[in-house]
């Protein structure tokens, strides 16, 4: 039973992107993402967020983070 939570501990944890302010700004915006730095990410959607706060989700094929947003849902942000 530990070995199993571990594993999914390990696969959520892989399954999560940390935006910086100017991504956040950028993904909110309904934009996509190429982040110039190498993430330890699984390929296929993903959780995005921004330090403690969850900002939704995004497809990640290991070199692109396609924006999962609704257009609905899509903002500016100015207090980053």
């Amino acid at each position: 039973r530990g070995k199993h939570v571990t594993g999914v501990q390990t696969v959520l944890f892989r399954s999560i992107i940390e935006l910086d302010d100017n991504e956040t700004i950028n993904y909110c915006s309904g934009k996509d993402l190429n982040p110039e730095r190498e993430l330890d990410v699984v390929p296929g959607f993903v959780i995005v967020r921004h330090k403690d706060k969850f900002l939704g989700c995004g497809h990640w094929n290991g070199s692109l983070l396609k924006n999962q947003i609704p257009k609905s849902r899509f903002c500016k942000i100015n207090f980053l």
